[in-house]
């Protein structure tokens, strides 16, 4: 956490000191997230449905011009994967992660200053994670338990991040991303040594600008 709030104040720091142009605000929406199909030593999965979640956090806006400017944001995030192969069952991947978009905005319809494209990076930590299997079972042992055991879990994630929104009555925000998973959501070890397994995650969200 201490990272955290460091990574923020720098961020606020290098905004300028022109505060007329430094907003904050709030935010809140539904997560439509997946993992990509993952290998084990080279044995591909078949695969994994989407699952509902949500995020909720605050963020910081700096307009340079009408036309350019960034926005660093904190935000919880609940995300995972419904996967549809395993012995014991259909287990559902449920993470929650503090995510910290880095992203520059752009307003690219000539006055309609309203309407905004995003567009960077985000770095997220793993902060939790439970496996619920539709039969009761533990799975000790599978592949999935293996994968999801804490000394082998990537606590960080790194995603590549699009999207859009739009302001009504220079406050209330409505917007949409997505987040494209780079790095693996786990390493693995001897027995299983993953690849793939990236999350993926649509988010639509509605803020306050204060």
């Amino acid at each position: 956490m201490k990272r955290i709030i460091f990574i923020l104040t720098v961020l606020i720091m290098t905004l300028g000191v022109n505060a007329q142009n430094l907003k904050f605000g709030a935010k809140a929406g539904m997560n439509v997230a997946g993992m990509s199909a993952a290998s084990y030593n080279g044995e591909k999965e078949k695969g994994s449905n989407m699952m509902i979640g949500f995020h909720v956090g605050g963020y910081v806006n700096y307009s340079i011009n009408d036309m350019f400017g960034f926005q660093g944001e904190l935000l919880f995030s609940a995300q995972g994967t419904n996967k549809t192969e395993e012995a014991s069952g259909k287990p559902k991947v449920r993470m929650g992660f503090i995510n910290i978009p880095w992203l520059a905005e752009f307003r690219l319809i000539p006055n309609v200053p309203e309407f905004s494209v995003f567009a960077g990076n985000q770095i997220g930590f793993n902060v939790s994670r439970k496996v619920t299997w539709s039969d009761g079972s533990s799975a000790s042992g599978s592949k999935l338990d293996d994968m999801l055991n804490p000394e082998k879990i990537n606590t960080l994630d790194i995603a590549a991040v699009i999207g859009i929104q739009y302001t009504f009555m220079e406050h209330l925000t409505v917007g949409a991303r997505y987040n494209y998973g780079i790095t693996n959501g786990s390493s693995g070890n001897g027995d299983y040594k993953v690849k793939g397994n990236k999350h993926n995650v649509i988010q639509v969200s509605v803020g306050w600008t204060f």
